[in-house]
């Protein structure tokens, strides 16, 4: 299912498409073998609902964000799980959230990058439908009046 793509911790420039074996090397820098067994026995067979949000278009998926800590070391901020469930999922490439020091880091060391707004996502998971407000339709008559006052 297509999802339309954000990350909603940190002010990121932009998501990206990055190979799995690069996230590899960044988790196993600094996570215990232990730790990231409990992250991997903790994933479901679908995302949970809490990473899937209300879109324009599409359902919004929250992906994981990268980001430079103060040793200029390169680490998931959030989004273990997530990127657990997508390498359960098969995908070799993982959308993610990255922040300018990262980017800028990735382009000096020549790693390709893929910038991307949406992506099919191996799942079909939709936004929790009680939690939506309808609004009321406005008719022509009010949104000309109320642009008119201004």
């Amino acid at each position: 299912m297509e999802y339309e793509l954000y990350n909603n911790h940190e002010i990121h420039e932009c998501i990206v498409l990055l190979d799995i074996n690069i996230i590899n090397v960044i988790l196993n820098d600094y996570n215990h073998d232990d730790d990231l067994l409990w992250v991997k026995n903790n994933c479901t067979e679908e995302p949970k609902y809490i990473w899937i949000s209300h879109g324009r278009f599409f359902p919004k998926f929250n992906v994981p964000l990268l980001d430079v800590n103060y040793d200029n070391e390169i680490r998931v901020i959030d989004g273990r799980h997530r990127i657990c469930w997508m390498k359960e999922k098969g995908m070799n490439a993982i959308p993610i959230a990255i922040t300018k020091p990262v980017l800028e880091f990735f382009q000096k060391e020549s790693i390709n990058l893929k910038m991307i707004t949406t992506l099919d996502m191996p799942c079909s998971v939709k936004p929790n439908l009680q939690n939506i407000v309808e609004s009321e339709p406005l008719e022509a008559y009010h949104v000309i009046k109320s642009l008119v006052k201004k």
